[in-house]
């Protein structure tokens, strides 16, 4: 129950420390049953979420796209969100995920993260490609909205490389229900 520990952790520091995401990478690294257990933290949060602060859940969700930026979880662990029923504390929670994701890790990171998505033939993965693509309209521009122009023009090439290939996954995920 490591991994639970380090997500608990990660969300009471007073601010973000990414010793947690590096550290959660290496788990995973070293054992499938600890990148497991931290998909079952997360999934315990997003149950929860509506009782938590804004700084608890940006805590949650910075370490959740460093995960998925290196790596170390797939996106296909969001396939517990009904993404047509999410309530604000969940958005706030992939707007947050999506863009340390999209920030904090170059184009090829965020590429496999998506091929691992679109290549997984699973029909949880087929509905986190239909909703992410979903999210990737409104929700994702309203934080996007909330950056300087410098950070949003650094930003857009992945922001492009994201839409693009949910895109054209999303006809595909259609295709297989």
């Amino acid at each position: 129950e490591v991994g639970r520990v380090l997500v608990e952790c990660c969300a009471q520091e007073a601010a973000y420390n990414p010793f947690y995401a590096q550290l959660g990478a290496r788990l995973c690294e070293a054992s499938s049953d600890e990148a497991y257990t931290l998909q079952y933290a997360f999934w315990d949060h997003f149950k929860q979420l509506a009782s938590y602060s804004v700084r608890r859940i940006s805590h949650l969700a910075r370490l959740l796209g460093a995960l998925f930026g290196r790596g170390a979880l797939p996106l296909a662990a969001l396939k517990g969100i009904e993404f047509g029923a999410m309530h604000p504390q969940l958005v706030l929670m992939l707007q947050i995920a999506l863009i340390e994701l999209i920030a904090e890790h170059d184009a090829r990171a965020l590429e496999r993260a998506l091929d691992k998505l679109v290549v997984a033939q699973s029909e949880g993965a087929r509905a986190v490609v239909e909703g992410l693509f979903l999210f990737c309209g409104a929700p994702l521009e309203r934080a996007l909205e909330l950056r300087t122009r410098a950070e949003r023009d650094a930003l857009a090439r992945n922001v492009q490389l994201l839409r693009a290939r949910l895109e054209a996954a999303a006809p595909l995920a259609r295709a297989g229900r």
